[in-house]
């Protein structure tokens, strides 16, 4: 009798600690949760409603160049995460690499980097895209954690424009959208 309880007494601990692994699994919720860090820096640079004026890199570029534009002024891109054949990321960084988005008459499934046209001159169709803290520095957190973006996403960037040493166009961003 006694060993019969014994059993008894074990199988009903088992369920029990089965059942309280479940509560709290779903207490806690399934997967990662967002550290209270990134979850301000999204509320900082994350928009529900994705802005307006939209222009393509290309239009910028050439504004920035013929000064009709002022470095430092700001802009709004409709881009997709993309770097052609290299990995856009800036491991650790909130940086990355975005091609245009607005394509030909607006396509936004059009990818420049296959483009007999657009290819022939890709840099006009590149970005490097930065979100910086107060210091103006680049935020030490990887994009793709911060944001919960993979690359080819399509996502619309408010920032400053400018085009660095090498010509590449920079995108100090203030707002990024991500449809979803």
């Amino acid at each position: 009798m006694a060993a019969f309880s014994m059993h008894k007494l074990q199988s009903s601990l088992l369920a029990s600690g089965f059942a309280a692994a479940i509560c709290l699994s779903l207490i806690s919720g399934c997967g990662e949760s967002v550290n209270a860090e990134i979850r301000q820096l999204r509320q900082q640079l994350l928009t529900e409603t994705a802005p307006t004026g939209e222009l393509s890199i290309s239009d910028i570029r050439a504004r920035l160049k013929s000064e009709e534009l002022a470095a430092g002024s700001e802009v709004t891109v409709r881009v997709r995460i993309n770097a052609g054949e290299l990995p856009p990321w800036e491991t650790g960084k909130a940086a990355f690499i975005v091609t245009d988005a607005m394509g030909h008459d607006g396509d936004e499934n059009h990818d420049p980097h296959e483009c007999p046209f657009c290819s022939r001159d890709i840099q006009d169709n590149l970005a490097q895209v930065r979100f910086l803290d107060p210091n103006g520095t680049i935020i030490n957190t990887d994009a793709r954690e911060l944001f919960d973006v993979t690359e080819f996403q399509l996502v619309v960037i408010k920032g400053k424009a400018s085009l660095d040493d090498s010509d590449m166009l920079l995108l100090d961003a203030g707002l990024m959208f991500v449809p979803r």
